[in-house]
């Protein structure tokens, strides 16, 4: 009897951008699922608050996200709006990671084909791939999905140009999703809102958290030259 030797195909070694939000959980989801790439690395940047980019999150929360997932958290700590900053800072996380192996980034972009084209550019001329698993899926087959999965997010900043501030603070669900204006994203894609991804099948517990308030930034407005827009944030801590 002649045995066949199959071969097990060594997985791709990445880093995946981690905001803490809901796109960032799915996006690591859907990689796991799959066979052909090894999460080594989630990759955060922070502000000199010790908060997530955009979306605020305290780092101590993010770590929480970084134990229950059972990955590595690297972080970058970049004054806010300092896009120079964070390029270079970027920089030189990745080619540390060039030294591991690690060539690829994935990033949990649906939509924004100019955000992307940003990240390809920036990415390839360190010699890096830029990796999108859930590019282009459509919004609301997305969202079932993420629900039927058993992600649970809550809505940790609010755009008030988008979105009414009330959304800020309340859990993602279908309810709240088809309640939504008309114009906005279910996905937030535009920028409508950002979450904070409590628990789901990434994570091997939930992530324990409580709200103690809100508070507003503001921020330049891309479309109107001189003006500002105000993001409503959830004030998130330890629970």
């Amino acid at each position: 009897m002649i045995k066949t030797m199959v071969l097990q195909k060594e997985k791709i070694p990445i880093l995946l951008s981690w905001s803490g939000g809901k796109d960032a959980a799915c996006t690591l989801h859907r990689l796991r699922q799959g066979d052909i790439y090894e999460v080594r690395y989630l990759l955060t940047t922070f502000n000199k608050d010790h908060r997530s980019a955009m979306h605020e999150t305290p780092e101590h929360l993010i770590e929480a996200q970084s134990e229950a997932t059972g990955i590595p958290l690297l972080k970058i700590f970049v004054p806010e709006n300092d896009t120079n900053g964070y390029e270079k800072e970027l920089s030189k996380v990745l080619l540390q990671m060039r030294q591991k192996g690690i060539e690829t980034v994935a990033f949990g972009d649906i939509h924004l084909q100019d955000l992307r084209a940003y990240r390809e550019q920036q990415l390839a001329q360190i010699g890096f791939k830029a990796l999108f698993p859930i590019w282009d899926i459509d919004s609301y087959t997305y969202l079932i999905d993420f629900f039927r999965s058993g992600f649970r997010s809550v809505i940790c900043c609010v755009n008030e140009s988008m979105l009414p501030a009330g959304f800020c603070g309340q859990q993602l669900t279908p309810a709240l999703i088809a309640s939504f204006p008309a114009t906005a994203d279910p996905c937030g894609e535009n920028g409508e809102y950002h979450s904070f991804c409590f628990e789901g099948p990434v994570f091997r517990h939930p992530i324990p958290y409580k709200a103690t308030g809100f508070f507003e930034k503001f921020f330049p407005s891309p479309v109107a030259r001189r003006t500002q827009v105000r993001f409503h944030h959830l004030d998130l801590d330890r629970c």
